[in-house]
């Protein structure tokens, strides 16, 4: 899934924040934010209903799939998302059989300093 709507200047938030649930056997999901590189976060995907952090500082820039070493940091000012099915051609599992992952909402998050 990817978000083609206006692109948000997140300055001044340390992250994104998503209520969501998967269905179906596939756990692992990416959070990518595509720039130069596209920049990641994989995570768990709770099969009840949770709300899921994705903190800016734990974003890894990646290019057809694998770490970059040395890559410029998370521009935060100019931001779109998608979210996929983690797993494949470099990793250890697969993707397999049908599923979803079900959003109630998307949103930027402060922390408390």
């Amino acid at each position: 899934m990817k978000y083609n709507g206006t692109r948000w200047n997140l300055s001044d938030y340390d992250g994104i924040e998503a209520e969501l649930r998967r269905t179906g056997p596939n756990e692992w999901f990416k959070f990518v934010f595509d720039q130069e590189f596209s920049y990641e976060k994989q995570f768990r995907a709770p099969s009840d209903f949770g709300t899921v952090r994705f903190p800016f500082t734990e974003m890894k820039a990646y290019h057809w799939g694998k770490p970059v070493d040395n890559a410029p940091p998370l521009n935060k000012s100019n931001l779109d998302f998608g979210i996929q099915v983690y797993g494949g051609v470099f990793e250890r599992f697969k993707q397999s059989g049908p599923g979803s992952l079900q959003i109630n909402w998307v949103r930027a998050y402060k922390s408390h300093h």
